[in-house]
């Protein structure tokens, strides 16, 4: 999952990673496994992953409480594409759209 941007795709997604950048350390920061780098990197990768993965879907809060929960229990790439599966499977994703046009009240 390593090397996975480019200079121009970084310059597209800047906002969306400084948000990132914001929300990984607030992200369970009550478990002392999160208190690890090695933890904080690995959801940073996966929500960096994701971003390139799907173009519709923006990055939003939420998502890293997720994919977080997701990493306590299996690796990386898994929780990766478990992730992934969750929203294409439940049609999920205009849930997690910056308008939140998929919240129905």
């Amino acid at each position: 999952m390593e090397n996975c941007y480019s200079y121009t795709d970084i310059e597209v997604h800047l906002p969306k990673i400084m948000e990132i950048i914001k929300d990984v350390p607030r992200t369970f920061s009550d478990y002392e496994i999160f208190s690890y780098h090695f933890m904080l990197r690995k959801l940073f990768r996966a929500l960096l992953v994701f971003l390139e993965y799907n173009d519709g879907v923006d990055y939003v809060q939420g998502m890293n409480s997720i994919i977080g929960s997701l990493l306590i229990h299996v690796e990386e790439s898994t929780a990766f594409w478990l992730f992934v599966d969750l929203l294409e499977t439940y049609n999920l994703d205009d849930v997690f759209r910056q308008d939140l046009s998929g919240m129905h009240t």
